[in-house]
């Protein structure tokens, strides 16, 4: 019979605590550049674009665009509430990446609504 052998590293809390805190900053950052997300003042100022990001769909309707940004939404709300409760990171960034997220999801939602509007008085117009 094998013996397992268990090495363990003993790590200091405080490195424990960085490491975790880096892993945070990580995900704030990827999901960041996955939606371009930025500062709703940035956003808001004159002469700013909302570009829209090359991985979401510009043929999908606005109800379909809504049921999948809120499932998104729930997700990373879910792991922002699982993360505060772990209370690694007070301040973080994880509340701005929540609001940020959601303030960007309702600008793409605009848009396609928008798209959707001008596509269905374009086809109105052809009618009459």
């Amino acid at each position: 019979m094998r013996q397992s052998v268990v090495t363990s590293s003993r790590r200091s809390p405080s490195q424990c605590r960085t490491m975790a805190l880096d892993i945070v900053n990580l995900y704030i950052s990827q999901i960041s550049d996955f939606f371009k997300l930025s500062d709703v003042a940035i956003m808001a100022a004159p002469g700013a674009s909302l570009v829209q990001p090359p991985h979401l769909p510009l043929n999908s309707h606005s109800i379909c665009t809504a049921y999948y940004l809120n499932k998104i939404l729930a997700d990373i709300h879910d792991t922002v509430n699982e993360l505060n409760s772990l209370d690694i990171a007070k301040d973080s960034g994880l509340k701005g990446l929540l609001e940020n997220t959601r303030w960007r999801f309702v600008d793409f939602l605009v848009k396609a609504w928008l798209r959707g509007l001008s596509f269905t008085l374009s086809k109105l117009k052809w009618l009459f």
